[in-house]
């Protein structure tokens, strides 16, 4: 054990050298005097470690021999506090297992800082050696001395204080574990062990966040291999939940949920460790995700958030929460979006559901189902290139995903959730109904929830990634000489402030993470206030108590909110399926041949699908919106409130509504598109005063603001709406700058859409600036290298830039435009006669090989297959009109009903996709199409009346256009009214139906 350390001579340190250190609020209140004796806790301590004995210092370990003095200091601080172990301690490993962890965390603090030092000692030739590893030898050697240290120290006093503040703050929180630990060893065993001894403890391992001066969660492991958790909190809430699972069990045969063990001593606690363990058969699994479902309901009523895949484990058949501390969570948004609002309420506010964390590498499921080993972290880690060179530096590179304990195993392998929809549903709706038919033994006036009441319950009024993310920028060297500046980083908070409750607690968050804390909140369920991590009082911070709110939402559970919730647990469940890439995954299913698709029942069954879509909304009296899948990169969805987009927004949705209002004369379809479309005036003027975020939503014809002009100018023009029309014309100008910066050249996302876009704005209203812009459009088309490099298809590729300037000059652009529209559309018609007919619309598009002519001949899709450069085709009288490229068009054509009718019956990749293709070309009197058209719009209806909508994401039915339920209204409404609804898919203006 080490002893007292010795003290040498002081190093030459300036007078209230720690000054800089201070962070203005502390300024403010202490005038700075150079008299020691004011000087404050950490750097006192400092000053304490520049004074250690240099013979004290270890063998040299890189960077950690040069932070390993106030390692050493703190060890020293330690073992004089341990208390007597009677040999229940092995105190020098723990105090080596201590040394280790505070030593890796110092080093990281300081590792920015040193690594700036490295560079500078190398480029003033100050280093000796004749390799890069022996020059970073000698930079060690330098700083590790108490002249090397002292300097480091002086010029950055902010690094200073932090690794001071740790060591203390960690020999704090160590002492005082140990001394819990001596006083309740008897219940540890007796309740956690089983009564068995464990021998002595060896090790403690922190886990998670730090808060209240450095204290985490910590495993505690014993000589015999046994362990136990810690947790620096009160543990009664996890009691209290345990009392809830016991009487869920009671209510539901053969649940059996488990518990955890846990010893409860008011201010903190002790738990078993729950060992991971794996299923040993395939029912298991089911089991697993039945019990899952149980879970998931129970969570959801209990208002339970944060049970990510780190507070889930996996033991056999049982998914079992090791952290519950933010269960009874108040409800702190205040958002106005009605599908927001209910989306945070709802079951994906447990994070138990998939919940994808989406960068530039791709998605990545952090949830309690989710947790995937090995997938690749969507966005690139920081790590040191170089390691023990003079030569280190931070480079970003693509990292895996570790994942957790929280999947079940079987046979070496973890069972994809989304695998056991129907387990978990089936669970879900168990223990949701016995939560229901019982509700008065919850949430009662004596029901199980009043034991919370005066429980400690976390309460997250930000992401915890935010605060880790600002604690690690606040090592930067340039904030580390000056407190002011590392105030500069922390108040990057500041402007983050979206909610009311950020007001009043903004000062202590700045205080905790000034103290190296993630900020901690947490209230009694029972009360309206907050606490702070240092305990103090933030009164009548919530509208209503947890506890009373959580009693609300039980009482509001029954059928048609279970409905709600089992959409959502669906629609979660396929974001996990890697199909955004328009891939159905289902078998054709077969119809009986359908009559002729008489113009009413057409009219009934997009009657049917408003219904649908309205009955699914969310409302607060002026507005509604829904909840939908929306693509979030890759081939990825995201469940989310719609947008305002025109492809999966409620712009789409509301078009369809109006259009449906406009032909069938019911104008509760046009009341709750108006409802839907009530953000927009407002959303559309704060973009237009600021301008800077227009680029991130493009100008695309379907994405971007393209797609939302047009929407707009139609809907006014339905509507008789001079709000909307002036909206029209702000979308217009939005367009025009976001064509400026968006390289996108494709129709969904790019200038080919936008060009459509405006040319139909401009014949709908007549705007000049839509012109405009549909020169811009065009220009850029013209002029952009990379327009020829597309790949084929509509949405994205060769043919739809083709399209849309060939439309462009037939509107009146010139001779140059028609050229290369020719040539861009020419060349994907020429790679559409690579295939047979029954290949261009049949295959999967799976087999698609992006730019090649495989990808058309086996796409049966609009957005990127045949079906999509066929309409193209049959939209350009220019080209319609060579005999050769009407013959393909007509081999499409025919070629569609052969393969009989896909899976999903969506606008983009779906049978309403092909559908409008036959209505275009029926429009063109090709006498193929009008036959096809009747039997392909027969067999939709026959499928939609005798198994219901398919959707294109996955399935899981939305209110969407191009993916969604609406697009597949808008294909009932071309059968049923052609002349009275123009083609979406070709961004038409009704006067436009048969082209120009």
């Amino acid at each position: 054990m080490p002893g007292t350390p010795t003290l040498a001579p002081s190093p030459v340190i300036a007078p209230a050298w720690w000054t800089p250190g201070l962070n203005l609020a502390e300024r403010a209140v202490s005038p700075v005097a150079p008299d020691a004796a004011e000087a404050p806790e950490w750097a006192t301590v400092t000053e304490r470690v520049l004074a250690m004995d240099p013979g004290a210092r270890t063998a040299p370990d890189g960077f950690g021999s040069i932070v390993r003095p106030f390692a050493a200091h703190a060890e020293r601080e330690l073992a004089e506090r341990l208390p007597p172990s009677r040999g229940t301690v092995e105190v020098e490993a723990v105090l080596d297992a201590f040394v280790q962890q505070l030593s890796a965390r110092l080093v990281r603090t300081a590792s920015r800082t040193l690594v700036l030092e490295l560079h500078r000692a190398r480029k003033a030739g100050r280093l000796g050696g004749a390799t890069p590893e022996q020059r970073f030898a000698d930079f060690v050697r330098l700083h590790s001395t108490p002249s090397g240290l002292t300097g480091l120290m002086s010029e950055y006093p902010v690094l200073a204080r932090l690794l001071a503040r740790m060591s203390g703050q960690a020999v704090d929180a160590t002492a005082e574990l140990l001394e819990r630990f001596t006083a309740d060893r008897g219940a540890i065993v007796d309740r956690l062990l089983g009564g068995r001894d464990p021998g002595p403890l060896t090790r403690l391992a922190e886990s998670g966040d730090r808060h209240r001066g450095g204290r985490a969660v910590a495993v505690l492991h014993f000589a015999t291999g046994a362990r136990a958790v810690y947790k620096p909190r009160a543990v009664a809430v996890h009691e209290h939940f345990n009392d809830v699972v016991r009487w869920l069990n009671s209510l539901v045969p053969g649940l059996g949920l488990r518990t955890v063990a846990l010893v409860d001593r008011s201010a903190y606690g002790w738990a078993e460790f729950v060992h991971p363990r794996p299923c040993e058969r395939p029912a298991d699994v089911e089991r697993f995700y039945h019990r899952q479902g149980a879970l998931l309901a129970l969570l959801y009523a209990l208002n339970g958030t944060d049970m990510h895949y780190e507070n889930v484990i996996a033991c056999a058949d049982q998914p079992v929460p090791v952290d519950v501390e933010t269960l009874l969570h108040p409800a702190l948004s205040t958002v106005t979006d009605p599908a927001a609002a209910a989306l945070s309420a709802s079951v994906m506010e447990t994070m138990l559901l998939p919940l994808s964390l989406v960068g530039d590498r791709g998605a990545a499921d952090m949830s309690g189902l989710g947790g995937d080993h090995s997938a690749v972290f969507p966005v690139d880690v920081v790590e040191w290139d170089a390691p023990g060179t003079d030569e280190m530096r931070l480079v970003r590179r693509p990292a895996r995903f570790t994942g957790g304990a929280n999947r079940p195993r079987l046979d070496g392998d973890s069972p994809d959730p989304a695998d056991h929809r129907d387990a978990l549903l089936s669970g879900f709706r168990a223990a949701y109904d016995a939560i229901v038919a019982h509700r008065a033994d919850l949430a009662g006036p004596r029901g199980l929830l009043h034991r919370f009441a005066d429980d400690e319950v976390r309460v997250l009024t930000r992401p915890t990634h935010v605060y880790a993310s600002l604690l690690d920028e606040s090592t930067h060297p340039d904030v580390l000489r000056d407190g002011v500046e590392r105030d500069r980083v922390l108040d990057y908070l500041a402007p983050a402030t979206a909610e009311p409750v950020h007001d009043l607690t903004l000062g202590h968050e700045l205080t905790e993470l000034w103290n190296g804390d993630v900020p901690l909140f947490g209230t009694r369920p029972g009360s309206r206030d907050l606490w702070t991590g240092s305990g103090e009082v933030v009164k009548g911070v919530l509208r209503r108590s947890a506890l009373d709110a959580t009693i609300l939402k039980i009482q509001s559970m029954g059928p048609s909110d279970r409905c709600d919730q089992e959409w959502i647990i669906r629609a979660s469940l396929s974001t996990r399926r890697a199909d955004a890439g328009h891939e159905s995954g289902e078998p054709v299913r077969t119809v009986p041949s359908g009559a002729v698709p008489d113009r009413w029942r057409l009219l009934a069954a997009a009657c049917g699908l408003a219904d649908q879509i309205i009955g699914r909304g969310y409302r607060d009296g002026t507005r509604v919106n829904w909840l939908g899948l929306e693509p979030a990169g890759g081939h990825r969805w995201t469940l989310m409130p719609l947008g305002a987009g025109l492809a999966t927004g409620y712009s789409g949705t509301a078009l369809f509504l109006t259009e449906l209002a406009h032909v069938t004369g019911i104008q509760r379809y046009a009341t709750a598109a108006r409802r839907a479309l009530a953000p927009l005036p407002d959303l559309l003027a704060a973009l237009a005063a600021r301008p800077e975020h227009v680029p991130a939503i493009g100008c695309g014809g379907f994405s971007g603001f393209g797609g939302i002009a047009y929407a707009l100018a139609r809907l006014a023009d339905l509507l008789d709406d001079a709000v909307l029309s002036d909206c029209a014309e702000t979308a217009v100008r939005l367009a025009a700058l976001a064509v400026e910066t968006d390289d996108d050249l494709g129709v969904a996302d790019g200038s080919a859409g936008c060009l459509a876009a405006m040319l139909s704005v401009h014949e709908l209203t007549g705007s000049p600036a839509a012109r405009r812009t549909a020169t811009a459009c065009a220009d850029r088309l013209l002029a952009h290298p990379a327009t020829s490099g597309l790949p084929s298809g509509f949405a994205a590729g060769t043919a739809g830039a083709g399209w849309a300037l060939l439309r462009f000059a037939a509107s009146g652009g010139g001779d140059r435009y028609a050229e290369h529209g020719r040539e861009l559309l020419t060349r994907s018609a020429s790679e559409l006669l690579t295939g047979s007919a029954s290949e261009l619309v049949t295959r999967s598009a799976s087999e698609l090989e992006t730019g090649s002519a495989a990808s058309l001949t086996s796409a049966p899709s609009w957005c990127r297959g045949a079906p999509g450069v066929a309409l193209a085709l049959a939209d350009s009288p220019a080209l319609l009109a060579d005999p050769a490229i009407s013959a393909l068009v007509d081999r499409v054509v025919t070629g569609i009903p052969r393969g009989g009718l896909l899976p999903d019956h969506s606008l983009c990749h779906g049978e309403a996709g092909r559908l409008d293709l036959l209505a275009v070309a029926a429009e063109r009197g090709r006498t193929p199409a009008v036959i096809a058209l009747l039997q392909q719009g027969g067999a939709l209806l026959a499928a939609l009346e005798r198994y219901g909508p398919r959707c294109g994401t996955a399935d899981v039915a939305g209110p969407g256009l191009l993916h969604g339920l609406a697009g597949i209204g808008f294909a009932l409404l071309r059968l049923g009214a052609p002349h009275q609804v123009p083609s979406v898919l070709l961004l038409r203006a009704p006067g436009r139906q048969r082209g120009t």
